[in-house]
């Protein structure tokens, strides 16, 4: 075999690595999958937010939120709620960073994801929210993408109401 056959070989053998690896076997279930995705890590963001350490006198003092960077108007779509797509069955009941995508699967958050997942709940923060989650489908795959349903400037807080369940199981 030839010196230019065998770097053939090895890179065809590292293009099936490469492949088996990371190309998605089932793109449904990976589609919003952090961690399958190259170099998760290094993103810049979703644009117009920024994650915050929550200032003294806030009632979740310490915690994090979410604040707007630049103006969002009434209906901009925010981003999509990401992470591990996972049955609901199969993860843990006290975590804060589960999100229903339909039937019996969930967006689990927790280890991967982006800054929406520390959007906080209205409750005893603000008498409304800014913002609300809508179930959708983008080219036939399940998203969760948040919503602006009022203006939002710079400097907010990002607010959504997350509903009497979450509120009782994690809020008493």
């Amino acid at each position: 075999m030839s010196r230019s056959d065998q770097i053939g070989v090895v890179l065809f053998l590292i293009f099936v690595y490469v492949f088996l690896k990371y190309y998605p076997r089932n793109k449904y279930l990976t589609s919003n999958d952090w961690s399958n995705i190259w170099d998760y890590k290094k993103r810049k963001g979703v644009y117009g937010i920024e994650v915050r350490i929550l200032p003294k006198g806030h009632i979740l003092e310490g915690e994090k939120g979410v604040f707007a960077t630049t103006h969002f108007s009434q209906y901009d779509v925010i981003g999509e709620y990401t992470g591990v797509i996972r049955k609901y069955d199969s993860v843990d009941n006290k975590n804060r960073y589960l999100f229903t995508l339909i039937d019996d699967l969930v967006i689990d958050a927790q280890d991967y994801g982006n800054e929406l997942r520390f959007i906080n709940g209205n409750k005893n923060i603000s008498q409304e929210p800014n913002v609300v989650s809508r179930n959708c489908q983008i080219g036939g795959v399940p998203r969760v993408l948040y919503l602006c349903i009022s203006n939002i400037e710079p400097g907010e807080e990002i607010l959504i109401d997350y509903g009497d369940e979450y509120n009782e199981d994690f809020l008493s």
